[in-house]
């Protein structure tokens, strides 16, 4: 009974202690922050390699007046 007893102060102290916690919602945030980051960087990346074909297709298609008439 004794070590039952013991086990049992054991668990109750450690479910009872928070001092990781705020370690591990820092660990969690960070990384979902990172991933979030990385994910955008992604999509924002692919998406960069057709801009100057369409800045250029767009710019062409301007006509520059060069008097006020």
């Amino acid at each position: 009974m004794m070590l039952r007893d013991q086990i049992h102060c054991c668990l109750d102290r450690f479910r009872r202690d928070e001092a990781g916690a705020v370690t591990t919602d820092w660990v969690l945030l960070t990384s979902l922050v990172i991933g979030i980051s990385v994910a955008a960087t992604s999509v924002v990346w692919s998406n960069m390699g057709k801009l100057p074909d369409d800045i250029a297709s767009t710019a062409s298609a301007y006509e520059i007046t060069t008097s006020f008439d």
